[in-house]
C-alpha cells in the first residue's frame, strides 16, 4: 500500500537522490521538490480521472475497538458500511446512536454505527477484529503526512514526480517518465469506470459485488 513517504522514497531512489526518512519539515531542497511534484501529479491525475465529480469508492478497513480513528482526510461521507457477507451496518446520527446504544460493555459483531469528528463508533463494541467494507465519497486533499494514502495508484505519482525532476535536470528519461504517467492514469481511469458503478445506479444488494477501484484507497486503521 503506497504512502506519501514510500512514493517519495521511490522517486528519490530512481533519481539517484539520498534516501528520505520523513517528509516532515524537510530542509533539503530535493525533498521539498519531490513533495511538491507528487502533489502536483496527484491533483492532475485526480482531475483527469474524476473531473468535477466526487469519487465514490469502495474499500475496506479493519476495526477491533470503538471508537476507531478514521485516518483519511479525503473522506467526505461514508454512505454504506458492512461486514463482508453480512447485512449492512446501520449508520445513524450521533445523537440517536448515543441515546440508544450507550452501553459500552456489550460486545459482539457491530450492527450500528455513527461518525463523530473522524472517529467511527460501533455497537456492539467489536469482540474481535472485523474487516468492514465501506463506500465513501472522497474529495481531493493534498498529501502531507508520511502515512497519507492517495486515492490513485502510487505509480502514477511516482512517474509524475520523476518526470518533473528529470525535466529540471535536462535528463532524457523525462519523456519516458511522462509517458508512463499518462499511461498509468488511463489504466487507472479505465479500471475505475469499469468496476465502480455511478452512485445512482448502485443497488443495496450490489454492494458485496462492488469491486475496489484500486488497492490503495482504503483507510489505515
Amino acid at each position: 500500500m503506497a504512502t506519501f513517504l514510500s512514493i517519495a522514497q521511490a522517486v528519490a531512489l530512481d533519481c539517484d537522490e539520498a534516501d528520505i526518512t520523513t517528509l516532515a519539515t524537510p530542509t533539503e531542497d530535493y525533498i521539498k521538490k519531490i513533495k511538491n511534484y507528487i502533489n502536483m501529479g496527484y491533483k492532475i491525475a485526480y482531475r483527469s480521472i474524476w473531473g468535477n465529480d466526487t469519487p465514490r469508492l469502495k474499500s475496506t478497513l479493519a476495526v477491533s475497538a470503538s471508537p476507531t480513528s478514521l485516518s483519511s482526510t479525503s473522506i467526505e461521507a461514508i454512505e454504506k458500511l458492512w461486514v463482508t457477507g453480512f447485512s449492512p451496518i446501520n449508520l445513524m446520527s450521533a445523537d440517536r446512536f448515543f441515546h440508544l446504544f450507550n452501553d459500552t460493555t456489550v460486545s459482539g459483531q457491530p450492527s450500528e454505527a455513527c461518525i463523530v469528528d473522524s472517529n467511527l463508533y460501533l455497537y456492539p463494541v467489536p469482540d474481535s477484529s472485523y474487516s468492514l467494507n465501506y463506500v465513501a465519497k472522497h474529495s481531493y486533499a493534498d498529501l502531507s503526512a508520511d502515512g497519507d494514502i492517495p486515492l490513485v495508484d502510487g505509480d502514477i505519482l511516482t512517474n509524475y514526480a520523476k518526470y518533473k525532476l528529470y525535466s529540471t535536470q535536462m535528463d532524457p528519461r523525462a519523456q519516458g517518465a511522462y509517458q508512463d504517467f499518462m499511461q498509468a492514469v488511463e489504466t487507472f481511469k479505465n479500471l475505475c469506470y469499469s468496476n465502480v458503478e455511478q452512485p445512482k445506479s448502485i443497488k443495496n444488494e450490489d454492494f458485496d459485488n462492488l469491486e475496489e477501484c484500486n488497492g490503495t484507497s482504503g483507510l489505515t486503521i
